[in-house]
This record gives structure tokens, sequence and C-alpha cells, in this order.
């Protein structure tokens, strides 16, 4: 069996992410019919970075920079935090507590990602119902 070779970094596609995002929290903004299926993309999203940071640490570890290590999930924490607090609030349903966690998410992005965009690359269709799967209460 073949090795499988990664084409991209975990800094690459974190930043691809991040413009994810970006463009799903303005069409959160923007879209009233699909609020939920949104705020759900945005918690896989969330999800993503999470998984990039601890693979970049766990590399970093591996080779002995451990102060480098911690300090790299303690500046990405918030989106560990954030991907759970968003959590919980989509599985209340809770559409107001929704709206402030996702206006805190704006604030930690950096202003290169922050497009102002009119419509999403990724795929929303359906993620709301993919959430309550993996999230039954």
């Amino acid at each position: 069996m073949s090795r499988i070779i990664k084409t991209q970094n975990n800094a690459t596609n974190r930043n691809k992410v991040l413009k994810l995002i970006t463009e799903a929290i303005f069409d959160y903004e923007n879209n009233i019919d699909n609020k939920l299926d949104n705020a759900a993309y945005i918690v896989f999203l969330l999800d993503e970075i999470v998984q990039s940071i601890e693979s970049t640490s766990a590399a970093w570890e591996k080779r002995g920079y451990w102060l480098k290590a911690d300090r790299f999930r303690q500046e990405w924490e918030w989106a560990r935090v954030t991907r759970d607090e968003l959590t919980k609030a989509l599985s209340e349903e809770n559409i107001r507590q929704i709206g402030e966690i996702l206006n805190g998410i704006k604030g930690r992005i950096p202003p290169e990602y922050q497009l102002n965009v009119s419509h999403r690359k990724g795929d929303v269709q359906g993620c709301w119902e993919k959430f309550k799967e993996k999230n039954p209460q």
C-alpha cells in the first residue's frame, strides 16, 4: 500500500476554513431561511480548525518544540471554546445566543479573512440535520 501524501499543510487548510467561516457568518446575518444550517456548518468548520491545531501541535511536540506547541494551542484555544459554546447554543436552538457567538468569532478572525462576500462556496444544505444526528439530546 502506498503512502498518502497531503499536498496542503495545516496552516493552508486553516486559512481556507477561516475564509469559509467568514462567508458563513455573512450568510447567517443576511439569510433568514437557513440560520440553523449556517450555524451547524460553522460548528463543523470550527471542528476542522481544532483538529488541525492538534495535528500541528503534535508534530511540533514530536520534534521537541513543547513550548511552541503549548503557545500555539493557547493562541487557538478560542476555536475549541467557541465550537463548544456554539454546539450548546445550536442544540438548544437559541438563535439569539448563536448570533452573539458569531459576533465574537468575527472579532477573532484576522482582517484579511473578513471579506464582504455575497455567496458561500461551501455546502450548507443539510448541515442542521447532520448536526442533530451527531448531537442527539
